[in-house]
């Protein structure tokens, strides 16, 4: 994702022998996010809007499908993916951009004062993700996120009721899962549970 100090954010892209310019506003890549998710469109459908959305519908539609696919992913990897560790197979998401949004909301107004609706069209997405990454551990979204990411503790006779409270958090701050997801975070979640009591037999605790 190119971000830098030296010189203005760049705003458009080149491909196929034309200047595409890029909608990067941080509430119209959240849109775009929002649709890749969305199970009311087939994958195609996905791929066309993402592309509208990022340079608008004339300019999507000059372009097959095929190149379509081919400019989505040049822009995601370009401009919209941040550079972060590998996420482990298995591993818990941790951040809903749709279901987080009032806690990203105060965050920002608590941290910066920037209030996020009044930015709607002008905040780059780029700013938005590095101020998002900088957010101080202090705010709501950044102890959700941390609740989500921690593992249960293997029980003992010492912390039964620590364990009772972090599954009630990790349920009621629980990211809503496709079927995959959940299944897949579940038998994750059972494999290092089990992983831990074999251990923990080991050692005759």
């Amino acid at each position: 994702m190119k971000f830098t100090l030296t010189r203005p954010l760049q705003q458009y892209i080149h491909f196929e022998g034309r200047r595409y310019r890029l909608n990067l506003a941080f509430d119209n890549v959240l849109r775009v996010f929002e649709v890749q998710r969305d199970p009311l469109f087939t994958p195609a459908q996905r791929v066309q809007l993402a592309v509208e959305l990022l340079v608008g519908r004339q300019a999507a539609r000059r372009l097959p499908f095929g190149k379509l696919s081919e400019l989505l992913s040049r822009i995601s990897a370009e401009f919209l993916s941040p550079k972060t560790r590998p996420v482990k197979p298995g591993e818990p998401r941790v951040l809903d951009w749709t279901q987080d949004a009032p806690l990203i909301y105060a965050a920002f107004l608590q941290a910066y004062g920037i209030d996020l609706i009044k930015q709607r069209g002008r905040l780059d997405w780029r700013v938005f993700l590095a101020l998002f990454q900088a957010l101080p551990e202090s705010t709501k979204i950044r102890e959700v996120m941390g609740i989500r990411r921690c593992d249960l503790p293997v029980p003992d006779k010492y912390n039964a009721d620590q364990i009772k409270k972090l599954i009630e958090a990790k349920q009621y701050y629980a990211i809503e899962l496709s079927e995959e997801e959940a299944q897949a975070n579940l038998q994750a979640g059972l494999d290092r549970f089990g992983a831990a009591l074999v251990s923990r037999a080991k050692r005759g605790d």
